[in-house]
């Protein structure tokens, strides 16, 4: 029965959707055997997961419940495989383009010594890039490349593991083969050339960090939470709205606590909306920097451990978003000072032993607080409640009431 004759049992809006989901996973995958348009990507599914029924259903099921993150694109790109092609193009060659351009920024001071690096490494490799030998500077070799990824993995190989830790000997099969198997001229050319990469790298491992990806808090509060389709949601319901009439739009958030990208949530569209507005709504941006709740010594703490934590520049693409200083509206209550104590593990053994040294520690700093502030109540901050029980059997060991 048509949905608009209103006749007949009507569609509602449902939070159990579990049942929706089994259904049309389970018609869907029916269809794999069935001439239909649905059934040649089902049996390429199928092949991918060795034709087991289970996995399937688990991977359609999991894409479902994070339909948000992939609904729009697939949507947008539909049938269209030319399109879709130049869509993924087109986003890898600006991801591409932004990465290298961070890393020559970030390696500007070295950036001749890693050339003459590369262009040894390259010759022995018989791996040809166009203009690389030519090339006074990196960014030489990117112009003459723009979408050629070769020089930039060179590079990585030649400094890093596969682990992405720094190298301590420079690989053979990066074309660094062992000085002692070389004569001549040869010998010495890579006696000069190890020895300019053993600097370069310690030069590079003692610059300051300009910029640490870190992974993102979202809060919904609301704006430094939002994916695309809901930026789409808060556009479709501030429609139409006009200057002067009657009509607010408020919303809250830290950028700086951003940790959602795994669920499609983007900053960039927060970095975005404060520069351009919301769709045809101009912002007025009000920057909230006031602390109240700590004193000064805290706060400048904070402010001195994470101002070089964070990038220096915002960077919509990236997500990057630099860190905003705050001050404390309250005076000085006391002389103690910020201290943090670190307690490490390797193995299963050292991490219980660490817990229990740590909750001791707790113990001691609490009876010792209480002596000095009687008065005053104390809090234990923890990450979850499963960090508790060490925490609490020592308190009551230690007979302090909580």
């Amino acid at each position: 029965m048509p949905v608009a004759s209103q006749l007949g049992g009507q569609p509602k809006i449902t939070s159990e959707v579990d049942h929706c989901f089994h259904d049309a996973i389970i018609k869907t995958l029916a269809d794999r055997n069935k001439p239909k348009k649905i059934s040649d990507p089902l049996q390429t599914l199928m092949r991918t997961l060795d034709n087991r029924d289970d996995r399937a259903y688990q991977t359609l099921y999991e894409m479902l419940q994070n339909r948000d993150q992939w609904l729009q694109t697939v949507l947008t790109i539909r049938d269209e495989k030319d399109f879709a092609k130049d869509f993924l193009r087109v986003s890898n060659e600006e991801i591409f383009k932004d990465a290298v351009s961070q890393f020559l920024s970030f390696i500007a001071p070295f950036e001749r010594d890693i050339l003459e690096i590369l262009k040894y490494s390259m010759s022995n490799l018989g791996i040809e890039i166009h203009g690389l030998q030519e090339s006074t500077s990196l960014r030489e070799t990117f112009r003459r490349n723009p979408k050629n990824p070769e020089p930039w993995k060179q590079i990585s190989s030649i400094f890093l593991k596969q682990s992405g830790e720094w190298r301590k000997n420079l690989n053979p099969k990066a074309g660094f083969p062992g000085v002692t198997t070389l004569t001549g001229k040869s010998k010495d050319l890579a006696k000069s050339i190890y020895k300019l990469a053993k600097e370069t790298i310690e030069k590079i491992q003692q610059q300051p960090a300009e910029e640490k990806i870190r992974e993102q808090i979202i809060r919904l509060s609301l704006l430094p939470d939002t994916s695309q389709s809901q930026l789409a949601l808060l556009e479709r319901l501030t429609e139409g709205w006009l200057p002067r009439d009657g009509k607010t739009l408020f919303m809250v958030g830290d950028p700086m606590q951003s940790c959602y990208r795994f669920r499609n949530a983007n900053v960039g569209i927060f970095l975005n909306v404060c520069q351009n507005g919301l769709g045809h709504i101009d912002l007025e941006n009000l920057l909230l920097n006031t602390n109240f709740r700590s004193q000064p010594k805290l706060v400048n703490s904070i402010n001195s451990i994470f101002s070089t934590s964070f990038p220096k520049h915002s960077d919509s693409i990236r997500g990057a978003v630099p860190y905003s200083p705050s001050f404390s509206a309250q005076t000085q209550k006391s002389n103690e000072n910020v201290y943090a104590d670190w307690f490490t593990y390797e193995t299963t053994q050292e991490e219980y032993k660490s817990k229990i040294q740590e909750a001791q520690l707790i113990a001691n700093r609490i009876k010792s607080l209480n002596k000095s502030h009687p008065r005053q109540s104390i809090a234990i901050l923890v990450k979850a409640r499963s960090v508790l029980p060490p925490i609490l059997e020592t308190l009551r060991k230690e007979e302090i009431q909580w």
